[in-house]
C-alpha cells in the first residue's frame, strides 16, 4: 500500500511486486528513468497518480505488471502517466467492470503484447496516446473509448502492429471527441477502426490522415 508520495529510484531497481499494490488517492508514485518493475502477474492499482517518466536513452521497464485504474468517485480522480516506458506482457488501463474516473497519458512508449485492452470509460480529463509503438496484444479492440462532457482522447502518430481492432469508440456524448490521426497501421486483414453496431447510436470518431 502506497499512501504517501513515493519515488522508485534507479539505485533501488529492480522493484519486484510480491502482491496486490495500491497507490492511494492523494499519493503519487514517481518512477525514475531506467527503473525496472517486475510484476510477477501482480496488479498495481492507481487511485492516486502514477508518474513514470523515462527518457529516450533510459526507459522505464514494466515486465508482467498489471497497471489498473482505481474505482474512484468523480470527486477523487486518478491519473496514469507513462512516458518513455517499455511495457512487456503488461496492462496499462485495464477494464474494471464498472465506471472508473481518471485520465491517461501514454506517450513515446514501446508496448509489446498487452494482456488486456486499454479501456477508457468516460475519462474525467483529456487523454493523450501519442508516438507509441504497439506490437501484438489482445484479439479484441486494443483501445476502447467512451467519452462525455468536453473531454478529448487524442490518438496520434502511433504505430500499430496489433492482432485485432486497433481503436473502437462506443460513445461520444456531448462535445467530447475521439481523434485518431496520423497513425500507421501495419496489419490490414481485419477492421482497424470500429464503431460498434447495434445500440451504440452515440459512437463517433474523427479519423483522418491514417496510413
Amino acid at each position: 500500500l502506497i499512501s504517501a508520495n513515493t519515488e522508485w529510484i534507479l539505485a533501488g531497481s529492480p522493484y519486484n511486486l510480491v502482491g496486490y499494490t495500491t497507490v492511494n488517492y492523494g499519493a503519487t508514485l514517481t518512477i525514475d528513468p531506467g527503473v525496472v518493475i517486475t510484476g510477477n502477474s501482480n496488479q498495481l492499482q492507481i487511485f492516486g497518480i502514477l508518474n513514470a517518466n523515462g527518457n529516450s536513452l533510459s526507459m522505464v521497464l514494466f515486465s508482467n505488471v498489471f497497471v489498473a485504474p482505481g474505482t474512484n468517485s468523480p470527486s477523487q480522480p486518478y491519473s496514469i502517466i507513462l512516458r518513455n516506458a517499455h511495457l512487456i506482457s503488461s496492462s496499462i488501463y485495464s477494464p474494471m467492470g464498472n465506471a472508473i474516473y481518471g485520465a491517461l497519458t501514454l506517450e513515446d512508449c514501446q508496448i509489446e503484447n498487452l494482456v488486456s485492452n486499454i479501456y477508457l470509460w468516460y475519462p474525467v480529463a483529456n487523454c493523450s496516446i501519442q508516438r507509441n509503438i504497439f506490437v501484438g496484444g489482445p484479439n479484441g479492440p486494443l483501445i476502447s473509448v467512451g467519452t462525455s462532457g468536453t473531454n478529448q482522447v487524442l490518438i496520434q502518430n502511433n504505430v500499430f502492429d496489433q492482432t485485432g481492432v486497433a481503436v473502437e469508440n462506443w460513445a461520444s456524448y456531448d462535445a467530447s471527441m475521439t481523434i485518431v490521426s496520423s497513425n500507421n497501421f501495419f496489419r490490414t486483414n481485419f477492421p482497424t477502426l470500429v464503431l460498434p453496431s447495434g445500440g451504440y447510436t452515440s459512437a463517433n470518431m474523427i479519423a483522418t490522415n491514417n496510413y
